[in-house]
């Protein structure tokens, strides 16, 4: 209004009639308009609409009939709906910012006549779809209008009825020159095909380009830079402008001419080249990948279209995307793994094509900190990923069987900072979809065991994130009842695995800094399960170097406070408690004798500390002693059976009675 003041409105109605109906919407409120937009005399008007922005719309509305303001000039409709007028125009939503009295520039008047171009197609019904700060404003200047209140009286309409006006609707776009839109109704509400569409259009003849009235010339000009910044500098324009009918010529300057055809031909261009969208290049950055999610949200066929040109890899080199592939950078990106998924189910072909070497190829030492990353290393680290391996050996199972042990035990260097010495083997032993992986290979390629090493399982990852400190591919297994039973079957197939197992790697120690099992050992994670000490004992059984290494120490060594359920519990306490762990117990005991007397020193020293489970364990050992000097003495002692709990009840409660 000028001088910094605005005027309060405390109602909007038509100017021309007291019928009708106008509502301002938002997004909840969509699928009440399915009534309207079903109908071919309404009518969806959008500014600064990209062809991705209407695919949007014709979802969200359930309608093809999208236009601009200016397609929408001389045409009338019952129902228009604005979709986003002011948010998605620029200089108008400056205007909420800017409070200046110094009016309005010309692309403000242009979005204006825009807005108003829009509204007056309307004949009964008009809704403006904008965000809820927008509906605020309307509250706040005029009052209490409508706000999503989308239903009122709609006189249902026959299929034939629906079919008849949306066939109409679309010989008129077409005669007057709007082809695609013409050819989008047809598509979505005619239910015709392709080829269909092309032999009903052969016969009409559209407008091609609209006529200039004969009394006006045209002249080309150069616009200078200097008269294009003076056309968008605000001037002093008066709140209502005066129009004037000046009869002259219409000029079109080049630097107009060319913005039109930029602007042409990405708003026309209906289909994008989905080749041009997966390259290294494009897909190296997420924006990249969002731009191809978008194409495919928009156009669901294009899926089908996706060749090999996924799988190209680019040569070794010092480029940031040497030794890489487009499908590489889908798995190193978490928003690239779930579109991969999407891929996938809608083009599983995809998956019979690949090769083991896109699979495993690695990439070089000139990559630096990337080097050994291949896709099954980035597949492999995720949850996501495991899944998409999962799909692609279901669907592929001849790629499992082509997969190596080197490419699955390859360690990353140690310029690769927290990530050294991780491996897609010790990626896959991390998670339960990973272990059902793990299995689909060893199960396909039983070869695969004898192949991996006890390094490969064994080695600890001194720097890592604070879930994989001091952990390793043989406490991942050990820690779950499906990695117990792969960590089985990979004994059973290659024996020398457990003779290379040493005492050291099973009582290696988590740090305090490790986020799980902080102070928890190798071995008590073996005793604390019946699976896991069966393979402990299969260990003691294949290498008895074990029995005499194992010291008292690592035996009766409690976890600390950090273990939680398990605090002050040792792996000593877990072999007496756990039936399967006697057999472990009665191993080590009966073939290592110095060890009664070591465990029974410290049993001596922290017994006040373990309390009543303490004396269980030492009532065991002493029990263990006397069959020992009982077997070097059998005159004097007979020894009980010691793969029964019958012989110790009574020492059990001669201890409750002292």
């Amino acid at each position: 209004d000028g001088k910094d003041k605005k005027r309060e409105y405390h109602e909007l109605k038509s100017a021309r009639t007291d019928e009708g109906y106008i509502s301002l919407i938002d997004s909840t409120q969509c699928t009440a308009l399915y009534p309207i937009t079903e109908r071919a005399t309404t009518v969806v008007i959008a500014e600064n609409c990209s062809p991705v922005e209407a695919e949007k719309i014709r979802k969200i509305l359930k309608t093809a009939h999208v236009l601009s303001a200016q397609e929408a000039i001389g045409l009338d409709f019952d129902t228009v709906i604005l979709w986003k007028p002011i948010s998605s125009v620029t200089c108008l939503k400056k205007l909420d910012l800017n409070a200046s009295s110094q009016g309005l520039n010309l692309n403000q008047w242009r979005a204006l006549n825009a807005l108003y171009v829009g509204l007056s197609r309307a004949q009964k019904s008009a809704f403006i779809y904008e965000d809820k700060y927008w509906h605020d404003k309307a509250k706040q200047f005029f009052g209490d209008i409508n706000i999503n209140q989308p239903s009122h009286e709609v006189t249902p309409l026959t299929p034939a009825q629906k079919y008849q006006q949306w066939q109409d609707m679309a010989m008129t776009h077409f005669v007057e020159g709007r082809q695609a839109l013409a050819r989008e109704i047809m598509l979505c509400h005619l239910d015709m095909t392709v080829d269909e569409i092309d032999k009903k259009l052969q016969t009409l003849k559209p407008k091609t380009q609209a006529t200039i009235p004969p009394n006006r010339a045209v002249e080309t000009v150069v616009s200078s830079k200097k008269h294009a910044k003076k056309l968008d500098k605000p001037t002093n324009t008066p709140a209502v402008p005066v129009v004037t009918n000046v009869d002259k010529p219409l000029r079109r300057t080049r630097i107009d001419a060319r913005f039109r055809s930029r602007h042409r031909k990405k708003r026309y261009l209906k289909v994008p080249d989905i080749s041009k969208l997966i390259t290294v290049e494009k897909l190296y950055t997420k924006q990249g990948l969002i731009d191809l999610n978008d194409a495919l949200e928009a156009y669901p066929h294009l899926v089908k279209d996706i060749g090999t040109n996924l799988f190209d890899i680019r040569p070794s080199g010092r480029s940031r995307y040497a030794d890489s592939s487009p499908l590489l950078w889908f798995t190193a990106n978490p928003y690239g793994e779930e579109l991969l998924i999407k891929i996938l189910e809608g083009n599983p072909d995809l998956a019979k094509n690949m090769s083991v070497e896109v699979l495993c190829h690695p990439r070089s030492s000139m990559t630096g900190a990337n080097e050994n990353v291949s896709v099954l290393y980035c597949l492999a680290a995720t949850e996501n990923g495991c899944k998409i391996l999962e799909k692609i050996f279901t669907i592929n199972p001849e790629l499992a069987k082509k997969i190596s042990a080197e490419a699955l035990c390859r360690w990353r260097p140690e310029k690769a900072g927290l990530a050294m010495h991780t491996s897609a083997f010790y990626w896959l032993t991390c998670t339960f979809v990973g272990l059902e992986v793990l299995s689909i290979l060893l199960k396909a390629n039983p070869d695969l065991a004898n192949e991996i090493s006890a390094k490969t399982l064994c080695l600890v990852l001194t720097k890592a994130l604070p879930l994989h400190v001091d952990n390793s591919a043989l406490y991942c297994l050990a820690s779950s009842s499906k990695g117990c039973k792969i960590l089985k079957k990979l004994l059973k197939t290659n024996p020398k695995l457990a003779s290379e197992i040493s005492a050291h790697d099973l009582c290696f120690i988590r740090s305090s800094e490790a986020k799980l099992n902080a102070g928890i050992s190798l071995l008590y994670i073996f005793t604390a399960s019946p699976d896991g000490c069966k393979i402990l004992s299969k260990l003691l059984e294949i290498n008895p170097d074990i029995i005499k290494d194992i010291n008292a120490h690592d035996l009766c060594l409690r976890c600390s406070l950090k273990a939680e359920d398990n605090a002050y519990d040792s792996p000593l306490y877990q072999l007496i408690i756990n039936p399967d762990g006697r057999k472990v117990f009665n191993k080590l005991f009966t073939n290592n004798p110095k060890l009664i007397d070591e465990t029974l020193d410290i049993l001596e020293k922290t017994d006040n500390m373990l309390g009543q489970d303490g004396i269980f364990i030492e009532l065991k050992l002493i029990q263990e002693k006397q069959a020992a000097l009982a077997r070097t003495n059998p005159h004097t002692f007979f020894p009980p059976n010691s793969d029964t709990n019958t012989t110790i009840e009574p020492c059990i409660e001669s201890a409750k009675l002292t």
